[in-house]
C-alpha cells in the first residue's frame, strides 16, 4: 500500500508515474459507510520503456495505459493499445506487498496501429484481448502466458474495427465489431472440448438503431447485453 502524501512515490519523484496510470480502490458492501477519501490502495503504471521517450512520457495518450481493464482471481489485466504503435497488455499479480507487474501480452503478428489491448476480458483462466483486426486468446501455461487462438471476423462482413468490446463466461465469448458506415455486429462463439472457440452466431439489431451495435458488451448467467449509438 502507498500512503497518500508519501514523498517516495509521488508523480513528481517517480519516473514511472510521469505517464498514464491506473488507480485501484477498495470497495465494500453496499450497506457500509461511504469510503474515505484516502481509500486509494495503489497506483499501477507502465514501464519506462512503455511510457516512451520525452516529450511523450508526459502525454497520457501516448500509450493509453488503462484503456480497458479486467480484474479477477488476484490478477489485473490492463490494456494499453497505443504503446509502441501496436499495443500491449500488462498483467499484474496481487501479492502481500501489493500489485506487482508479472507479465506482458503481445500478439504473435503485431502490425502498426493494430491497437492490441483496446478491449480485454479475463474469465475462467483465459485472457481475451481485442485489436482492430483480431481477438487473441491467452492461457497461462507453466507460469507463462501463451497465445492459444486468433479470432478474425468473416471477410464478407467488411469489418473495419473488430473487438471493440469483449465479454466471455462459461465457454461463451461475445465480440463486438463495426463495419463501414458504422453498422455494428456482435459475434458469439462457443468453446469446443479442445479449448478453441467456434463462431455460432452473428447478431444484428432489427432497426436503424444499430449504429455501433456491439461497442459495449456485458454478460452474466447466459444473458448478453450490448449497447449501440441509439439503443
Amino acid at each position: 500500500k502507498l500512503k497518500r502524501g508519501s514523498t517516495c512515490c509521488t508523480p513528481m519523484t517517480h519516473p514511472l508515474f510521469a505517464s498514464a496510470s491506473l488507480a485501484l480502490f477498495l470497495s465494500g458492501p453496499l450497506t457500509s459507510a461511504p469510503l474515505a477519501a484516502d481509500s486509494l490502495v495503489q497506483t499501477l503504471s507502465p514501464t519506462e520503456e512503455e511510457s516512451g521517450p520525452p516529450p511523450h512520457h508526459l502525454d497520457n495518450r501516448h500509450n493509453e495505459f488503462g484503456y480497458d481493464v479486467a480484474i479477477r482471481d488476484g490478477l489485473a489485466i490492463v490494456g494499453m493499445p497505443a504503446t509502441q504503435g501496436v499495443g500491449r497488455v500488462a498483467v499484474f499479480t496481487r501479492r502481500p506487498e501489493g500489485w506487482v507487474r508479472t507479465g506482458t501480452l503481445t500478439a504473435s503478428d503485431m502490425t502498426s496501429a493494430d491497437r492490441f489491448g483496446q478491449a480485454v476480458s479475463f474469465r475462467n483462466g483465459l485472457v481475451v484481448v481485442g485489436s482492430r483486426p483480431a481477438a487473441y486468446v491467452f492461457r497461462q501455461v507453466r507460469g507463462a502466458w501463451r497465445e492459444q487462438q486468433k479470432i478474425v471476423p468473416p471477410t464478407s462482413d467488411g469489418i473495419t474495427a473488430f473487438a471493440l468490446d469483449i465479454a466471455h463466461q462459461d465457454g461463451v465469448l461475445a465480440i463486438g465489431a463495426v463495419a463501414q458506415g458504422g453498422r455494428g455486429y456482435m459475434y458469439v462463439y462457443e468453446q469446443r472440448p479442445d479449448g478453441k472457440f467456434r463462431r455460432r452466431a452473428r447478431l444484428t439489431p432489427r432497426d436503424a438503431s444499430g449504429a455501433w451495435f456491439g461497442s459495449s458488451i456485458g454478460m452474466s448467467n447466459q444473458l448478453i447485453v450490448t449497447g449501440s449509438a441509439g439503443a
